[in-house]
């Protein structure tokens, strides 16, 4: 009896506690490892997409176009409007644009001021419909070329005020598409309030004028108008 007692006991030694606990604690460590290392990559590549979405998302999403005022373009509001041409032996040449409905005459004219006449060409625009009581066309713009070599050593504004000899006569500065120029507001037309914008190139006078009806709106907005697409050729 006691000979097979010892028998098991050599096949089946005791295991000492110590070892016993050691190894419950190293089963511990690992499995504690392996989940904390699957949680981690889990929440890694958790992490990962959503960060990868966020860039497609910024990658992709389209961005507004900004376009600066100043490269906008204007429409040109004189596109189908006429164009006036001077003749070649007027110096400077010039082309001038007025409306569509519009014509113009030209006729000549020999006004009297500093005790001399003055050769002078006229151009009224107009309506073709609207007459004069001598047939002429009822001019709503008039552009008035008088040169002589007189005018040399002149300005514009002098050689206006000769012509027109009136206290009431009022100046401002005006442009004429970059040109510089005089605009006087007188009493010197037969329905009263005149409008006219002079400048000189050489030794000719431009004398754009309103005839009729100075201050009516429209007409100096139709002034400003053809006076923007004034250009000179020569």
């Amino acid at each position: 009896m006691h000979s097979k007692e010892s028998a098991l006991q050599q096949e089946n030694p005791t295991v000492p506690t110590d070892m016993s606990n050691w190894k419950r604690t190293a089963i511990a460590i690992v499995i504690t490892a392996i989940l904390t290392g699957t949680v981690g990559y889990i929440l890694g590549v958790h992490t990962t997409s959503s960060i990868s979405q966020n860039t497609e998302k910024t990658v992709h999403q389209p961005s507004a176009t900004l376009t600066p005022a100043s490269l906008t373009s204007t429409p040109d509001l004189t596109a189908n409007w006429k164009t006036y041409t001077s003749m070649t032996k007027d110096r400077p040449r010039f082309t001038l644009k007025y409306l569509p409905t519009w014509t113009y005459f030209e006729w000549k004219d020999s006004p009297y001021f500093s005790g001399k006449r003055y050769d002078t060409k006229r151009i009224d625009f107009g309506d073709p419909s609207e007459k004069t009581d001598l047939g002429y066309l009822y001019p709503i713009i008039r552009l008035s070329l008088t040169k002589c070599s007189d005018f040399a050593n002149l300005s514009a504004e002098e050689i206006k005020n000769q012509e027109l000899q009136y206290d009431t006569s009022v100046w401002s500065d005006a442009t004429v598409n970059g040109i510089k120029a005089r605009k006087v507001s007188h009493m010197g037309c037969l329905s009263g309030e005149c409008l006219d914008i002079v400048f000189k190139l050489g030794n000719t006078i431009f004398d754009f004028s309103i005839p009729e009806q100075a201050n009516s709106e429209y007409k100096q907005h139709l002034l400003n108008r053809m006076l923007s697409t004034f250009t000179v050729l020569n």
